[in-house]
């Protein structure tokens, strides 16, 4: 596995630990001042080519910036934006620009639901049926209809309705398509690795600080085997 430039993980971990420890509101929403802090700083395009804008880093970096967000409970769609839309529209040979996307595949109705931060994004990329395979259009969030929706955890997943007849979308093959299924995969999975990684760090914290009967809680041996098993 390729090492990350430690001071470009540090400097990811001290923007959202800032973040996380500033006033923030209950609701969960795009911040506009966050992401204009991550663009200043080349992180919210951080995968796409420096010829495009962005960053021109990999998929190890933006694995460090997903879990740095995730240990200081900052939610925000980078994953969506960089590594999902805007990377398909540069595989779908579309234009990118400076608005926040996220990415959703409708049925041959043209809707779509538990779609990630729709209700927040500017555009929305939809990939639609077309003929006997897929197309790939890129939409503005007022030109369809969105109907907003959260996740158990509070974070937008919205259902969408779209006219697919009106969209001029540019055709993608099958397997960029199924690309797109696994790289989404992908990021779910860096993000709950890292939720369960952040869990075990609390928990070892807890129990090597706290003290019952005159000793760390990490000395009795039934609290080793709990944390054990977290870690396995």
């Amino acid at each position: 596995m390729t090492d990350v430039d430690p001071a470009l993980t540090d400097m990811m971990d001290a923007v959202f630990a800032e973040y996380a420890a500033s006033e923030r509101p209950a609701e969960v929403a795009l911040d506009a001042d966050l992401w204009r802090r991550l663009d200043d700083l080349g992180l919210v395009r951080l995968t796409g080519s420096e010829e495009s804008g962005g960053s021109g880093a990999g998929w190890h970096e933006a694995a460090e910036l997903l879990s740095a967000a995730v240990r200081h409970g900052v939610r925000i769609p980078l994953a969506e934006h960089d590594l999902l839309a805007c990377w398909l529209l540069r595989a779908a040979g579309l234009p990118t620009d400076a608005a926040v996307r996220t990415v959703a595949v409708v049925d041959e109705q043209g809707a779509a639901t538990g779609v990630p931060w729709a209700s927040q994004a500017q555009r929305v990329l939809v990939v639609h049926p077309s003929g006997d395979g897929h197309a790939v259009a890129d939409v503005g969030a007022d030109q369809m209809t969105i109907t907003a929706g959260a996740n158990m955890i509070g974070e937008p997943r919205d259902t969408v309705a779209v006219d697919i007849a009106a969209l001029e979308g540019a055709p993608v093959t099958e397997e960029l398509v199924s690309q797109l299924r696994l790289k989404s995969a992908l990021v779910r999975s860096i993000q709950v690795c890292a939720a369960l990684d952040q869990a075990l760090a609390l928990c070892t914290e807890h129990a090597t600080s706290r003290e019952q009967f005159g000793r760390p809680l990490a000395k009795f041996q039934a609290v080793q085997h709990l944390i054990s098993d977290v870690a396995g």
